[in-house]
């Protein structure tokens, strides 16, 4: 998976946010990032802000995989 570059820096909140809509954008039709751009608010963003913000990154980065293979199994059962 790629980060973004401005991950490896301190960011505030407001920052780490625009990052992850960023990404979640560059990324909409791949992995779960849809619901990110969609439907996530600032607020369940900065439920994984930290001072190591790549950390923080991947910690989110792991939920929204999650919930996406979540989801397509669902949807493959559905009928």
């Amino acid at each position: 998976m790629d980060y973004p570059t401005q991950l490896t820096q301190p960011l505030d909140e407001q920052q780490f946010i625009r990052a992850v809509r960023s990404y979640a954008h560059q990324h909409y039709e791949s992995g779960g990032w849809d619901e990110v751009a969609e439907a996530w608010d600032d607020g369940d963003i900065l439920e994984y802000y930290q001072t190591d913000c790549l950390e923080a990154f991947k910690q989110l980065a792991r939920t929204v995989q999650l919930r996406h293979e979540y989801a397509q199994e669902i949807r493959s059962t559905a009928f």
